[in-house]
């Protein structure tokens, strides 16, 4: 799936798309400080608006509660004009549609 261009517009259809490990390894390695050590996931998850990535998030499995989930990386996937696209994916990290997801 593409990633969004630095100029381009955003439209109006947002999706969630599950990712295996390795297609989240794979963006995570193009997006993340190379310092910040990977974990491995419970669930990891694309953000797209019209087929296009935006972001991704993934969480770690619970430790002391087993309804609850730690939330472990969330990050835009390009430099847009969009500032604050990172906290659109935060936010879809935390909706009902991930709840959905389990």
């Amino acid at each position: 799936m593409p990633k969004i261009s630095p100029g381009e517009d955003l439209g109006d259809r947002m999706t969630i798309h599950v990712l295996t490990g390795g297609q989240f390894a794979a963006i995570r390695s193009q997006f993340m400080s190379k310092s910040i050590k990977p974990g491995s996931p419970l669930i990891a998850c694309a953000v797209a608006v019209d087929g296009k990535v935006i972001g991704a998030f993934a969480y770690l499995p619970p430790k002391f509660d087993e309804n609850t989930a730690y939330l472990m990386s969330d990050f835009p996937v390009s430099w847009t004009r969009y500032r604050r696209l990172a906290k659109l994916s935060e936010r879809l990290s935390c909706g009902t549609g991930v709840r959905c997801l389990r």
